[in-house]
């Protein structure tokens, strides 16, 4: 799954960009990247910078909030100031959950997006 993502962007018509590629969410784009990190393959997606999140009344705790009640997504905010969503991927993924994965973490990204800026800033 390590080098198979890119291939799979392609294929699933998504824009690549780099280390990361834009994910249709209804009218909407969302970017995910595709992260290493001490052996697991992470999905993460920008929430909201720290500029919007400076406007948030306890953004730690709107995290937590949504944590609670969200399945296969965790946010939290980042050494840089940054809220961003995560999917851990298990080893073995194939093209489909892998896919499933990736939309249902840009969905959940994109929606506490809104609620936290109200615009579509990723």
């Amino acid at each position: 799954m390590r080098d198979d993502w890119s291939e799979w962007v392609r294929g699933l018509g998504w824009d690549s960009d780099g280390d990361g590629f834009w994910v249709q969410v209804g009218s909407r784009r969302q970017r995910v990247t595709v992260v290493h990190e001490s052996g697991l393959t992470l999905l993460r997606s920008r929430v909201a910078r720290r500029a919007v999140l400076n406007r948030v009344s306890d953004p730690e705790l709107r995290a937590w909030q949504r944590n609670r009640v969200s399945e296969l997504v965790g946010f939290r905010i980042d050494r840089q100031g940054v809220m961003v969503a995560e999917t851990p991927v298990p080893s073995g993924t194939g093209r489909q959950e892998w896919a499933f994965l990736v939309f249902n973490l840009a969905r959940a990204a994109d929606r506490f997006e809104h609620v936290l800026s109200g615009n579509d800033e990723e």
